[in-house]
């Protein structure tokens, strides 16, 4: 019996190590907590989604890492961005996905304040020929169902894609800033408590 439990410790282990190639890790840079690069992932359909639960993520305090708000992060989307095609509609859940995989980004927030909290989460341009746009999930990461967003801008924007969503006191959502259309450029991720 001793044996088997050896064994069977042993082969946890080597699986363990086998599959630890294979973990989806926070991509972003530790000070910024933003993703960046090529998750891996088979294609568009595939690329970062689904991937919650198999990392620590950074998440922001919403209270703010320092006390002047809205909390600005800079971040830009490139040919290497992580790609998807985004949920569609101005209403959460979604009414469905993109026909065209876009580039997105993503930060996620913790709500510390002691209290419910309604949020503005805008993605601002640089390029005026960009077309924002902006999801927010529940949770540290997006969800394997794209379209089981919290909340979603409009899509009739230029160079500010915005949305309320009040995020409950103690939780975690993911900001995802992604484009209407594909393309690439500068942008930043800002928050605006109400």
């Amino acid at each position: 019996m001793t044996n088997a439990v050896r064994i069977t410790s042993l082969l946890l282990c080597l699986c363990l190590a086998a599959c630890d190639g294979e973990t989806t890790t926070d991509a972003g840079a530790p000070d910024t907590g933003v993703s960046t690069g090529d998750d891996g992932g088979a294609g568009p359909e595939d690329s970062g989604a689904g991937d919650s639960g198999t990392s620590e993520v950074t998440c922001f305090p919403l209270s703010g890492p320092s006390p002047d708000l809205p909390d600005a992060i800079p971040s830009e989307l490139t040919a290497s961005s992580l790609m998807w095609m985004r949920p569609t509609g101005e209403i959460c859940p979604a009414t469905g996905l993109g026909d065209e995989a876009v580039p997105y980004d993503t930060v996620c927030y913790v709500n510390d304040t002691g209290a419910d909290l309604e949020v503005m989460f805008e993605m601002v341009v640089e390029d005026d020929t960009l077309a924002p746009a902006v999801v927010v999930y529940d949770g540290d990461a997006i969800p394997a169902d794209r379209t089981q967003c919290a909340a979603v801008s409009t899509d009739l924007v230029i160079d500010v894609a915005d949305t309320l969503y009040t995020v409950p006191d103690g939780a975690r959502v993911t900001f995802v800033a992604t484009l209407q259309d594909p393309g690439a450029g500068p942008f930043q991720f800002v928050i605006t408590p109400q």
